[in-house]
């Protein structure tokens, strides 16, 4: 039970391709979790990104165990 801040944690990002368009939402059942009736309230498009980063260690915001 903690709170992680993980904006330091990567590092060294190259974006190798960006691109924005039309997407579809669409949950499906599965054998733990039946998400199918949940519906977006609100849509705003799609992107897909190819990109190398380096990830390395977060900071832990608040423990809630200590």
């Amino acid at each position: 039970m903690q709170v992680i801040g993980g904006t330091g944690a990567n590092s060294d990002v190259v974006v190798h391709c960006c691109h924005r368009g039309e997407g579809t939402v669409k949950f499906e059942p599965i054998p733990t979790y039946d998400l199918s009736h949940f519906t977006p309230l609100e849509y705003l498009g799609a992107y897909y990104l190819e990109q190398d980063y380096t990830e390395g260690y977060a900071m832990i915001a608040h423990d809630f165990l200590a």
